[in-house]
């Protein structure tokens, strides 16, 4: 038995004898109602710090808890940011294809719009 279990067990006799002498109408002596007293606050205290316990485990097991879920939450962080900047160099890798493949074709297409409104001019002065 720890200490801790030996003074609660100690409480309860002398709590219970105290009981007892007021029950028969006996006096017990201020030494002994000392005693009694000072057993029933070992017995407060002992319960006061199996709560203590009981309270400090569950903050530590909140902590690692915790403390697991901010790091899901860093690594999700972290691979929507690898993933986006992927996405980024892509979509810039994509848009200077295209851009590569539109430079050739705007003067050609400048060119056959100056040619095609020739042509339709000559067919109005034509028809008119």
């Amino acid at each position: 038995m720890t200490d801790e279990e030996q003074n609660l067990m100690e409480a309860m006799t002398m709590a219970e004898s105290l009981r007892k002498y007021e029950y028969e109408g006996e006096n017990p002596t201020a030494d002994r109602r000392r005693k009694i007293k000072n057993a029933q606050e070992a017995k407060r205290q002992v319960r006061y710090l199996k709560k203590l316990k009981v309270e400090r485990r569950t903050l530590q097991k909140q902590e690692v808890e915790l403390a697991l879920q901010l790091k899901k939450l860093w690594n999700a962080h972290d691979q929507d940011r690898t993933a986006r900047n992927k996405k980024m160099l892509a979509l810039g890798a994509w848009k200077m294809t295209a851009l590569r493949q539109k430079a050739p074709t705007e003067p050609a297409l400048a060119t056959w719009l100056v040619l095609r409104g020739r042509k339709l001019e000559k067919l109005r002065d034509s028809a008119g």
